[in-house]
């Protein structure tokens, strides 16, 4: 009462957008409006034995049931944001290590969600995600800039300088777990 500003929303006839994240052992797949209202998501398993093929494909099937239930056609999909949890170019969506990212060498994610829904696709690393997430509403809201930093399968970070991650210019930077610190070191 009293403001001259009112909350809009947008219907998701005008569009929707996905976002796709690959985590460790299972794939989340969340539909919202292009005003951010979350319209369904879905999570299925991907144990370390499953393929990366199968784990794209996966992804892709709840992706369309999610559609499905849209007004609409798929169509209405404007776009996808694919988080992996692995080296990969940010730019042409290949993988980049095959010893590193053995559960993701000889596919292309960005590629397969591009060709397959026929929308940009974004990319970006799930641990720079998860350290958006913590800079937006965890340990590091309130700051400028944070770094987080992830210890799992692999070693990496997140650097969030005032609210944008920092990824490098191909999606690379942060692979903490990739660093020589020692020359005469074992590979």
């Amino acid at each position: 009462p009293g403001s001259l500003k009112n909350l809009m929303g947008t219907t998701p006839q005008l569009g929707v957008l996905a976002s796709v994240m690959f985590l460790v052992d299972a794939c989340a797949v969340t539909v919202a409006t292009l005003d951010g209202r979350v319209f369904g998501e879905l999570t299925a398993s991907c144990p370390d034995d499953v393929t990366a093929s199968d784990r794209l494909a996966t992804a892709a099937q709840l992706l369309e049931e999610l559609l499905k239930d849209l007004p609409g056609t798929t169509e209405t999909l404007r776009a996808v944001h694919l988080a992996v949890d692995t080296q990969m170019d940010a730019r042409s969506g290949d993988i980049y290590a095959q010893r590193a990212s053995s559960r993701w060498f000889g596919v292309n994610p960005k590629n397969y969600f591009a060709e397959r829904f026929r929308v940009p696709v974004r990319v970006q690393n799930s641990a720079r995600l998860e350290g958006l997430a913590e800079y937006l509403w965890g340990a590091g809201r309130g700051c400028a800039n944070m770094l987080y930093v992830d210890v799992s399968y692999g070693i990496t970070s997140g650097h969030v300088m005032d609210g944008v991650i920092q990824s490098g210019a191909r999606g690379g930077s942060g692979e903490l777990g990739h660093t020589v610190y020692d020359w005469d070191g074992p590979l």
